[in-house]
């Protein structure tokens, strides 16, 4: 079977190469967007302290902006290769790899004090020491929000909205899931991998 002359590639990798391509563009895209959105975020926070603003009338304002994202419950269903169905508030169900779905399990996770009523939030440095210790291995600190682009990218892939996870250049990370009761809001299948 020959290749078209001009690519010396069969023809159906030309495609997904530049599917490829345009996924990791986005990806790169978005690790902007978060940053960009922190650094707005941290202005308009020094702003508002210098016009009079307290932090409780910060934090309502936060509250206002964030309303319709918020998850309810978050329904992780493990398969045996370590990967996950991933169900947010009833939704149509998606799947996640083991790394994304180990990140998702503790930004959701219920342990600690927290401001308001969702789940506490991580910090960036936690979630990476925490990464080292699974893996086994050093990692560069960068693939905490590698990771997080990832999550968010395969939430809008379900339809959902990406700043259901939640960052904060001072708090965090986090999924914006309400506290539970006592049995709590997440439950997952088939255990922690951890």
């Amino acid at each position: 079977m020959g290749y078209p002359a001009n690519t010396g590639q069969p023809p159906d990798l030309d495609p997904l190469a530049g599917l490829l391509a345009e996924v990791r563009a986005i990806q790169a895209g978005l690790s902007r967007l978060i940053d960009r959105t922190e650094r707005l975020e941290t202005k308009i926070a020094k702003v508002f302290s210098t016009a009079g603003g307290s932090e409780r009338h910060w934090s309502r304002a936060l509250k206002e902006v964030s309303v319709g994202m918020i998850a309810h419950s978050l329904l992780i269903t493990r398969n045996p290769d370590a990967s996950a169905l991933i169900q947010v508030d009833g939704a149509k169900p998606f799947s996640l790899s083991p790394r994304l779905t180990d990140v998702l399990v503790r930004l959701a996770e219920d342990a600690g004090t927290s401001e308001d009523e969702l789940v506490p939030w991580k910090s960036r440095d936690s979630i990476w020491k925490w990464l080292e210790t699974i893996a086994g291995k050093q990692i560069d600190s960068q693939y905490v929000n590698k990771l997080i682009c990832k999550l968010r990218l395969r939430l809008v892939w379900a339809g959902l909205d990406p700043l259901l996870i939640q960052t904060h250049l001072a708090k965090g990370v986090r999924f914006a899931l309400k506290r539970g009761r006592a049995n709590g809001p997440t439950r997952v299948i088939g255990g922690h991998r951890w």
